[in-house]
């Protein structure tokens, strides 16, 4: 691959920055190994659809470490929780974690910071259990050129009560890619629900390249909900691995509101005796938006089971590809992968509805009755109310041509 120019440049100008970060020796190290092998690794495939093209697209070896103004965090338009970390391109502009928490020894920091703060535990987990970095040159590429993160950690026996937010919100004010990591563990019989959200402000078309790492340990319950409405006309790459323990559950439901280019591949590894996953994923695409979806199950330890279920709505003369694999364990199932094409002014429907003498509905109420079988059970009524109103914000924004 002949993306990465002048690698001897870089990888001084990359051990350079490190040192000036503040990392510690071993994840400069980690860079660096990362940033050799870049070239010899392939591009991602997902379930035989050509991207290569469109992946290398999201090589952008120029990086910087920049302060965000906290002002933008009144565009981002983001909701208090009573816990929550709040990343503004690399800025964190907010942390709360209750006291009680903090004693039980839940961790939930910036990933940098945990680099240096937490460097055992920090060492251990990020890109060793579950993502690695030798798998392609996107992943090597992720590794190489990090640069913005959260980490949360859970200790044995800790339950989480309430809701654990994450946001990372991508500054598009300034010319920069965000390559970002999302490193979460739970340790045994530990619990919560945790609601991730990637969005952006700003109008820069920079590409983003997001990985999430989920290492649920033995007898570990966690709900997951991904909430993804990243801007017009960049493209993002969204990488998922859980690792799932024996008598361990992951829940996870995934919203694609994102407006540009997308592709997504997200797998859960049942690696212990009687695991469980449900991955659910709704999606919606329009204008001349292409989005690929690939989510996979692999049911490796005895008893594991595990369910897929995607719903997908098509607007316009976008494009759509939803995939789902399942590994030879029968007992790993995949269900229910549909796709709602819509003309863009929702025309046909209109006119569908009237022949039958069913009550007309508009875009909107099409839509949210099509995702409510997936989203309805699984978030609480508030967050669910904020997720229908993000999906019609999603769909009054859409310009009608």
């Amino acid at each position: 691959m002949e993306t990465i120019k002048n690698q001897d440049q870089i990888s001084v100008l990359l051990e350079s920055l490190s040192n000036d970060h503040g990392e510690p020796h071993w994840f400069t190290e980690k860079r660096l190994a990362a940033l050799d092998i870049i070239a010899d690794r392939p591009l991602p495939t997902i379930s035989g659809i050509d991207l290569q093209q469109q992946l290398a697209q999201l090589y952008s070896p120029d990086m910087k470490w920049r302060r965000s103004d906290k002002q933008l965090l009144k565009a981002a338009n983001i909701e208090d929780a009573d816990i929550q970390i709040v990343k503004i391109g690399q800025t964190a502009v907010e942390l709360r974690l209750p006291d009680e928490l903090d004693d039980q020894g839940v961790i939930l920091t910036d990933l940098f910071a945990a680099f240096r703060e937490h460097p055992l535990l920090a060492e251990k987990f990020f890109m060793s259990k579950a993502v690695l970095p030798d798998e392609n040159s996107l992943t090597a590429y992720h590794a190489a050129f990090l640069n913005n993160g959260i980490f949360l950690y859970i200790p044995e026996n800790v339950k989480v009560d309430q809701p654990i937010e994450l946001h990372l919100i991508q500054d598009n004010t300034s010319n920069q890619a965000m390559v970002a990591h999302i490193l979460i563990v739970a340790e045994k019989n530990a619990k919560a629900s945790i609601i991730t959200n990637l969005s952006s402000v700003g109008d820069q078309a920079n590409p983003a390249d997001c990985v999430t790492e989920i290492i649920a340990k033995r007898g570990s319950a966690i709900n997951m909900t991904a909430v993804n409405r990243l801007g017009n006309n960049q493209l993002t790459y969204l990488k998922e691995r859980a690792t799932v323990g024996a008598q361990a559950t992951i829940n996870q439901l995934t919203t694609l509101l994102n407006r540009g280019n997308t592709v997504m591949a997200a797998d859960y590894q049942l690696t212990g005796h009687n695991a469980r996953s449900q991955a659910k994923t709704v999606a919606l695409t329009s204008g001349q938006q292409q989005m690929v979806i690939q989510n996979q199950i692999h049911g490796l330890g005895k008893q594991a089971n595990g369910t897929l279920q995607q719903r997908g709505v098509q607007l316009g003369e976008s494009h759509l590809t939803i995939k789902a694999l399942n590994d030879t364990n029968d007992k790993v199932q995949a269900a229910d992968s549909q796709i709602l094409a819509l003309d863009a002014t929702n025309t046909d429907c209109l006119d569908q509805q009237r022949r039958s003498n069913q009550p007309v509905k508009t875009r909107q109420q099409l839509v949210q009755d099509y995702f409510k079988p997936i989203i309805g059970n699984q978030t609480t009524k508030s967050f669910y109310a904020r997720l229908i109103q993000s999906i019609n914000d999603r769909l009054d924004k859409l310009v009608i041509k």
